[in-house]
């Protein structure tokens, strides 16, 4: 009796692993989903941000976003942010 749970267990994880194996695993499903979302994103304009999208988005780039739009790049992330919004109308 033993010996069956011990050969199901093992056919279980082997199968858990093939399964990984042949999905390409999350991480690379992940990578890849962040990064065919980044050319929609780009591709709709300037504008085209939501507060999701500007809540994502890190000091760097809040700075970017804010260069662009000539507007003020100094201060704190939660400065910049707020400059942003407001630059979009949300």
């Amino acid at each position: 009796m033993a010996r069956q749970s011990e050969a199901a267990a093992r056919d279980l994880r082997f199968r858990s692993t093939q399964a990984k194996k042949s999905s390409g695993g999350s991480k690379k499903r992940k990578s890849e989903a962040i990064s065919e979302e980044e050319p929609a994103a780009d591709a709709g304009g300037d504008d085209a941000m939501d507060m999701t999208a500007v809540n994502k988005l890190t000091a760097d780039k809040l700075k970017k976003e804010l260069k662009k739009r000539k507007l003020d790049d100094k201060g704190k992330k939660a400065e910049l942010k707020a400059r942003l919004v407001e630059a979009l109308g949300i």
